[in-house]
């Protein structure tokens, strides 16, 4: 059989960013010390996104699309230490840290048909219904197994909220 996979997008754009960063990098003690930062703020214009196809048109991959704007704003921080340091040995150690938020300023008029995608939230956000009570039924009969099965084990339940809530990032 023959599965199709992408129809493919005629309309698809190139990305356009532009990008502010300011930082430092410092040395001490002889270099032994090295200190660097830095700060970033990016704005991507016509952003590239993935698009499911309805399931009736058969295609298995989500098509790539344009959107509005999507910013970027994060921060860069490390310290390296040179412990030991020889013609034949050198031993360093060092901290780094980094942080990174984007969120979609606009969509650009594009109905992504899902959640993954929501104006003023980061892209890939986790969104779902939230459990609001959680019981576990031991007496009675499994509605799975037919009424004439007798329950000689625990039948878990969950439910959840009736709408989906924002959970957050879906990268850390």
């Amino acid at each position: 059989g023959i599965v199709p996979l992408n129809p493919g997008n005629a309309d698809l754009r190139p990305e356009k960013s532009t990008e502010t960063e300011f930082g430092f990098e410092v040395g001490l003690l002889n270099d032994r010390l090295g200190l660097e930062a830095s700060m970033y703020n990016q704005k991507t214009n016509d952003a590239i996104v993935p698009k499911l196809n309805p399931p009736s048109g058969g295609f298995t991959t989500a098509k790539s699309v344009n959107i509005g704007e999507i910013q970027n704003k994060g921060w860069e921080a490390s310290v390296n230490y040179v412990v030991y340091q020889t013609a034949k040995i050198d031993w360093t150690t060092g901290l780094r840290a980094d942080g990174v938020k984007n969120t979609i300023n606009d969509l650009g008029g594009v109905n992504l048909g899902n959640n993954n995608f929501r104006l003023g939230y980061p892209i890939g956000g986790v969104w779902d219904r939230k459990p609001t009570g959680f019981s576990v039924k031991t007496t009675g009969t499994d509605p799975t197994l037919g009424d004439y099965t007798k329950l000689s084990y625990g039948c878990p339940t969950t439910t959840r909220s009736d709408t989906v809530v924002y959970f957050g990032a879906g990268l850390p």
